[in-house]
């Protein structure tokens, strides 16, 4: 039963208590108002909560693995670097990332209810990691750039869309909308590695 449904049914008693009837008299109870249930779509306002706390919990998850990511090929980079460019670029990353991480924390620690990420690397950020293990000099500076490129372009496309259409969360907008030219700028970089 709905919450609005709950109200009228309460009201509807209230209002028989409030005539001064005998607690011996039983009326049929007064039908209650309609609902309106226009613009529900067949959905339920706590399913649309769901949805929306879904979205918000979604991109904080995908942003703390981006950072995890980014912090970990890194540091993977720093002990396998040929390139004195890509040395730059991972050192550039950790300060990056562990700034992102940081603030993506504090924003999430602001919210109400705070939210906390379910951090887990996808698929897709496993295998590069794993395609880097092992590797060193020219072999690994390849794979790392091939990573970052592609790391830095899912990245920007999450903060572009989440920038967007992130209305339900607008704290994790304003963050994404914030550190969208900072991964724009990274992937430009990544691009640019040899």
């Amino acid at each position: 039963m709905t919450r609005t449904a709950i109200v009228l049914l309460a009201a509807t008693a209230l209002a028989a208590c409030s005539k001064g009837e005998s607690a011996n008299t039983v009326d049929a109870p007064a039908a209650p108002a309609p609902i309106n249930m226009a613009g529900m779509s067949g959905m339920m306002m706590g399913e649309k909560f769901k949805a929306a706390q879904t979205a918000g919990q979604s991109f904080i998850n995908s942003a703390a693995a981006a950072d995890a990511f980014e912090l970990t090929a890194a540091r993977m980079a720093l002990t396998a670097w040929r390139s004195p460019q890509v040395k730059t670029f991972a050192a550039a990353m950790i300060a990056a990332h562990a700034a992102s991480a940081a603030k993506l924390k504090t924003v999430m620690a602001g919210m109400h209810p705070p939210m906390t990420p379910e951090l887990h690397f996808t698929k897709a950020q496993q295998a590069m990691l794993d395609g880097l293990k092992g590797k060193t000099g020219a072999a690994f500076d390849a794979a790392y750039a091939a990573a970052e490129v592609a790391s830095h372009q899912n990245t920007v496309g999450g903060l572009t869309y989440f920038s967007q259409n992130g209305n339900d969360w607008p704290e994790l907008k304003q963050y994404a909308g914030a550190w969208l030219p900072t991964e724009a700028e990274h992937l430009r970089m990544a691009k640019g590695l040899k």
